[in-house]
C-alpha cells in the first residue's frame, strides 16, 4: 500500500514537470506575439500568466484578462482569474493530460496561431 503511494506521488511529480515545460514553452512562444503577457509564472502544472496593457505600460489589464477567461471557457478551456488586480490568468490543466491534447488545447486544435484565448487579445504590431 505504503510503495503504491509513493509511485503516484513520483508520477504526479513527473507529470507535473512535464506539463510544466510543454505549457511553458508554448507561452513563452505567445510572449513574442502579444505584447500584452507581462509575465509568465508557477511551478508545475499550476501556471499563470500576467496580463497588461501592452506597448512598453505594464498597467495591470483586468479588464483583458476577463475577456480573455469568458473566451476561453467559451472554447471549453477552464481558466481562473487572480491576483492583487484580477490581471493574472490561471491555468491548471490535469495532471493525466496526454501531450497531444494540451498541445490542441494551447494552439487550438484547427491552427497554430496561438492559444485559444489568442484571438481575444490584441496583436503587437510588426517591429521594422
Amino acid at each position: 500500500m505504503g510503495t503504491s503511494r509513493v509511485a503516484g506521488k513520483c508520477w504526479r511529480k513527473l507529470q507535473a514537470r512535464e506539463v510544466e515545460g510543454l505549457f511553458t514553452g508554448r507561452l513563452r512562444q505567445l510572449t513574442e506575439k502579444l505584447d500584452v503577457i507581462g509575465d509568465i509564472r508557477g511551478r508545475g502544472a499550476m501556471l499563470a500568466i500576467e496580463l497588461v496593457a501592452g506597448s512598453g505600460d505594464t498597467t495591470p489589464n483586468p479588464a483583458l484578462t476577463a475577456a480573455v477567461n469568458v473566451h476561453c471557457h467559451s472554447q471549453g478551456l477552464v481558466t481562473l482569474t487572480a491576483g492583487t488586480y484580477g490581471n493574472v490568468l490561471r491555468f491548471l490543466p490535469p495532471l493525466a493530460i496526454s501531450d497531444d491534447l494540451l498541445l490542441a488545447i494551447l494552439w487550438g486544435a484547427n491552427s497554430d496561431s496561438g492559444l485559444e484565448f489568442y484571438a481575444a487579445v490584441p496583436r503587437r504590431a510588426p517591429s521594422m
